[in-house]
Formats: structure tokens, sequence, C-alpha cells
């Protein structure tokens, strides 16, 4: 048991450590739009969206490849071809 608490910690940290940028991509470009969105340009508003939606499936497909390697089957992604 003591095997399995370890190698739950080590996947729970490697998770972390590997969503933690993405998610800060997410978080700051929306800080962005909302704060300053009103003053950029449609083609800036449209590059932090980009970088929203790109680190948001970069988060899907880690999701998705750790599942795979515990041998858990990954949930489909309604939002994986958008």
């Amino acid at each position: 048991m003591n095997q399995f608490s370890e190698q739950k910690t080590q996947f729970v940290t490697a998770m972390s450590h590997e969503i933690h940028t993405p998610l800060s991509v997410i978080l700051l470009s929306v800080r962005l739009l909302k704060q300053h969105g009103h003053q950029c340009s449609e083609d800036k508003r449209q590059e932090y969206l980009q970088h929203i939606e790109s680190a948001a499936k970069q988060m899907n497909r880690l999701l998705n490849d750790q599942l795979v390697e515990i041998g858990a089957d990954p949930a489909p992604s309604s939002f994986s071809d958008v």
C-alpha cells in the first residue's frame, strides 16, 4: 500500500507541474482581456483568445495522456476539434 501511495503522490505532483503553465496562460489571458480588452485591437483580442484556446487544448492533451498512462480511458472531449 505504501508503494501505491508514493506512486499516487508522484502522479499528482507531475500533473500539477504539467498543468500549471497552461493554466497560468489561460488565467493571464483572461485577466488581460477583462482589464484591457476594450482598449485592444480586434487582432490583439483574437491573439489572447488563441492563447486561451491553445492552453486549454494543451491541458486536455496532458490530462488524456496521463489517463492513458495509468490505464484509464480518457473521456472524449467536445472541444478538441474547436
